[in-house]
């Protein structure tokens, strides 16, 4: 499966750190937050990214314009998964938060999704159970901020499978 649409769950700020990431990478985001005013905020904070970026020469204008041009965003999770080629949750760091996010996104999202999380805190197997992908779930641990640190720590859940690690650590790659 190619993957070109990725879904960030959560606009805060590990969310909207990834969501630049990914799109500077050359893929289409969506974030999904609560509500507009969580994703103004995300979108601000985007577009302060992109414009440190290119103060500091990192970017030039036209490659963050076609980066910010990436990102939508929404406030419809089922949506967002419904579109999603991959998908990247970091949402407020409460397990039934988490759970229920992936139970929604499971319902919704085609069979060959892989579904990460960035909790630093959590078990991905326990995360993985409230799937029927336990097999295409894994931990993607970004750094903070992320388009600062290049560093993601990939975790496996006991029954990642290695197609999914090789499928991560490609998209982590990709990202730089």
């Amino acid at each position: 499966m190619s993957i070109e649409n990725v879904a960030v769950i959560g606009g805060g700020l590990m969310g909207n750190g990834i969501a630049q990431v990914v799109a500077r990478a050359g893929l289409n985001v969506t974030i999904v937050d609560l509500d507009e005013a969580a994703l103004d905020t995300a979108r601000t904070r985007i577009q302060r990214g992109f414009d440190r970026a290119v103060k500091s020469g990192r970017m030039t204008d036209e490659e963050a314009a076609d980066a910010l041009a990436r990102i939508d965003s929404t406030t419809d999770l089922e949506a967002a998964g419904e579109r999603a080629d991959h998908v990247i949750e970091a949402v407020v760091e409460v397990i039934q938060v988490k759970e229920d996010v992936f139970r929604r996104l499971d319902a919704v999202c085609a069979e060959p999704v892989i579904f990460a999380s960035n909790t630093s805190q959590f078990s991905i197997s326990r995360l993985a159970a409230a799937t029927e992908r336990p097999d295409r779930f894994i931990g993607s641990h970004w750094f903070n901020p992320p388009p600062v640190m290049d560093l993601i720590e990939l975790v496996r859940g006991i029954e990642t499978s290695d197609a999914t690690v090789e499928t991560t650590l490609a998209l982590a790659e990709r990202y730089g």
